[in-house]
C-alpha cells in the first residue's frame, strides 16, 4: 500500500455507509454496453511498486494502472484470483495501463460490464462461470460462548435505525488515526457483519467473510483492534472477533469461479488515431499551494493527506523522490542545497468532477497527486530533471548453498499473489509484524525476481537482477516485515532498510524480519546489494527557492 493510500483507504474503510459484498453473484444478463474507445498499452516503468490501482472514475474516463490481465478479470468479474483457472502464461505477469472513454450518463456501476466487453474484445476472452469450494474466512459461534449471556454482544437496541460499524471516537479533523481504534456496530446481524469485517479488516483478510455462525437477528456490540499492524501491543482483528464470543478462521466456502475458456497472449493494437479520440488530458495541477520554510527540523519527510488537502514536507531533494516515488539515493546530480532546507507545501486537491457516492469520502488518485506535485516542483522550484541509467546500488537474487525450493506443479497457473495457499496460516495473525506475504506458484527464477520489487513493501524500488543460475520452475512462499511498519518502528531511514542481518537499533522488536533475512530463511537464496546501471532520476536544474506564494 502506497503513503497517500494508505490513510485515505483507513478514511473511505472506517467511515462509509455501508460496505458492499465482496464475491456477489454475476448479474442477469443485460444488452451488451461498451468503452467508446480505449488505449491499452503496456504499463510504463515505476520506480515505485507495481500494484494495480483505478483512478477515480471522473468525467468520461475509466482509468487504470499497472494492470495484469488477470486484475482486469477479477474485476470485470468480480472474482478472486484464486477463482480463475486457465489463461496464457502472462496472465499474472504482463502489465497494462488503460484510458477508455465512457459514452454519457454512464455511472461507476457500469464500467465493469464495459470491462468485460474490452477483454472480449481486445483479449478476445471466453469464459464460463461456475461454482467451487474456495479459500474464504469463516465467522463461526464459539462453542464455548454459545449461552447469549457469555457474547459481548446485546440484541440490538434499535432493530429500525441504521446497520453499520462506525468509530467510536473518531480524532478531529487533519489528526491521523490511532492504530486501535473501537468500532461502535449498532442493529448488526452476522450477514451484514460479514460485509464490513471485509472492509474493515483489510490489513488481516485477503479472502471473503462468509458468516457460519447461525445466528439470527440483529446486535449491537463494540470491536476494538488495531488496524495497523506492526503497532506496539496489538490487538488482532482475529483477537477481536474472539472477544465477541466468535472466531474467524480460515477455511473452505462455495464462490463463485471462473474458468477461462480462451484468451489471447497480448490484446490487439489500438485503432489508428487513438490519440485524437483520446487525447491526454493537461498534467493535473493542486487547485491552490503554499510552500514556506518548515518550523519542522525533521529531515524525514512527512507526508499526509486529509480531505482535499495535501501537506508534504522535506527538503527539495525529499521532495522530488517523493513526487516520483523513489528513495533519495535514486535522485543524482543534484546541487548541494537542494538537501538542505526544509520546507513545507500546504496545497488543495481540485473538486472532482464526479461527486463521491453519498456517506463516502472523495476519491483520491495517489498518482495524480504524486503528478500535482511534480507540477508544483517545476513551477515553483524551476525543476528540469529527466530518467537515465547511471551507477547504483540494486539488489541481486543469488544462490546460496542448497536452495529451499519446492518444484511446481506445472498443472498451475504460473502466478504471484498476496494470497495464502488453502489450508496455509497467515503469519501476520500469528506474529503483526510480518505484514506482508508473497506466494508464488510455478515460476522461474526471473519471473520471481521481477516480481519481488511489487511485493517489497517498498522496501525495493529498483528491479532485481536474477543471477541464482537456477532454471526451472517453483513454488515457493515469503513473509517479511514492509517498509511502512520498519518507518513506524524507526528502523528505516530515508526509505532505506538495515543492512541484512544488523540490529538497527538497541532494542530491535522481536518479530521484524526483513526481507533480504526471510529470502535467506525461508527460500535458502541471497538478496544482495550491488553497484550496476540503474534508473535514476537526473536533476538539470532546480532554483535554490521557490517562488513567491
Amino acid at each position: 500500500m502506497d503513503r497517500v493510500g494508505l490513510g485515505s483507504l483507513l478514511l473511505s474503510v472506517l467511515l462509509p455507509v455501508g460496505v458492499t459484498a465482496q464475491s456477489p453473484q454475476p448479474g442477469p444478463a443485460a444488452k451488451p454496453v461498451a468503452f467508446e474507445a480505449a488505449d491499452i498499452h503496456p504499463s510504463p516503468f515505476s520506480f515505485g511498486a507495481k500494484y494495480f490501482h483505478t483512478a477515480p472514475f471522473a468525467g468520461d474516463r475509466f482509468v487504470v494502472h499497472q494492470a495484469t490481465p488477470m486484475d482486469l478479470i477479477a474485476r470485470a468479474y468480480r472474482v478472486e484470483p484464486d477463482a480463475v483457472t486457465g489463461g496464457p502464461p502472462g496472465l499474472a505477469f504482463d502489465r497494462y495501463d488503460i484510458v477508455a472513454k465512457t459514452p454519457p450518463g454512464t455511472a461507476e456501476s457500469d464500467t465493469r460490464r464495459m470491462l468485460q466487453t474490452l477483454l472480449a474484445d481486445r483479449f478476445k476472452l471466453a469464459v464460463k462461470m461456475e461454482t467451487r469450494a474456495l479459500p474464504a474466512f469463516l465467522l463461526k459461534a464459539d462453542a464455548g460462548a454459545k449461552d447469549k449471556g457469555s457474547r459481548n454482544m446485546k440484541p440490538a437496541a434499535d432493530p429500525e435505525g441504521d446497520s453499520d460499524c462506525r468509530v467510536a471516537d473518531p480524532p478531529p479533523p487533519n489528526t491521523p488515526f490511532p492504530a486501535t481504534i473501537t468500532l461502535r456496530c449498532t442493529n448488526m446481524t452476522m450477514e451484514r457483519f460479514t460485509e464490513q469485517l471485509g472492509g474493515f479488516g483489510f490489513a488481516y483478510l485477503n479472502h471473503p467473510v462468509v458468516d457460519t455462525t447461525g445466528l439470527k437477528g440483529a446486535w449491537d456490540f463494540d470491536l476494538r483492534f488495531t488496524w495497523q499492524p506492526g503497532a506496539p501491543d496489538p490487538i488482532t482483528l482475529f483477537q477481536a472477533v474472539e472477544k465477541l464470543g466468535l472466531k474467524l478462521e480460515a477455511g473452505l466456502a462455495p464462490r463463485t469461479a471462473l474458468a477461462i475458456a480462451s484468451m489471447a497472449e497480448v490484446p490487439t493494437p489500438n485503432v489508428p488515431g487513438i490519440e485524437k479520440l483520446l487525447p491526454p488530458p493537461p498534467p493535473p495541477s493542486f487547485e491552490v499551494a503554499v510552500v514556506r520554510p518548515s518550523k519542522d527540523e525533521s529531515r524525514a519527510v512527512q507526508w499526509n493527506v486529509t480531505g482535499n488537502q495535501v501537506t508534504v514536507r522535506g527538503t527539495a531533494l525529499g521532495l522530488i523522490a517523493t513526487a516520483w516515488d523513489i528513495s533519495q539515493k535514486t535522485v543524482v546530480d543534484y546541487p548541494a542545497y537542494a538537501d538542505k532546507q526544509i520546507w513545507e507545501v500546504t496545497a488543495k486537491l481540485p473538486i472532482p468532477d464526479t461527486p463521491p457516492t453519498p456517506g463516502r469520502r472523495n476519491p483520491i488518485d495517489s498518482d495524480q497527486v504524486l503528478l500535482m506535485l511534480r507540477s508544483l516542483l517545476a513551477e515553483r522550484f524551476e525543476l528540469k530533471a529527466h530518467l537515465e541509467d547511471r551507477p547504483g546500488s540494486g539488489y541481486t537474487l543469488r544462490a546460496a548453498g542448497t536452495p529451499k525450493l519446492k518444484k511446481a506443479d506445472p498443472a498451475n497457473r504460473a502466478s504471484c499473489t498476496d494470497t495464502p495457499a488453502p489450508g496455509e496460516k497467515i503469519a501476520r495473525a500469528e506474529n503483526p509484524l510480518l505484514t506482508h506475504y508473497m506466494h508464488c506458484k510455478n515460476v522461474t527464477m526471473d519471473e520471481f525476481a521481477r516480481e519481488l520489487q511489487a511485493y517489497s513493501g517498498y522496501v525495493i524500488k529498483t528491479p532485481v537482477l536474477n543471477a541464482t543460475g537456477i532454471e526451472g520452475r517453483y513454488d515457493l512462499t515469503l513473509s517479511f516485515t514492509g517498509l511502512h511498519q520498519l518507518e513506524l518502528l524507526g528502523l528505516a531511514q530515508g526509505g532505506a532498510t538495515p543492512p541484512p542481518g544488523s540490529a538497527p537499533v538497541p532494542g530491535d522488536p522481536a518479530g521484524v524480519l526483513l526481507l533480504p533475512d526471510a529470502v535467506a530463511r525461508q527460500l535458502g537464496l541471497k538478496l544482495e546489494l550491488e553497484r550496476r546501471p540503474m534508473p535514476s532520476l537526473v536533476v538539470d536544474h532546480i532554483a535554490e527557492k521557490p517562488t513567491e506564494n
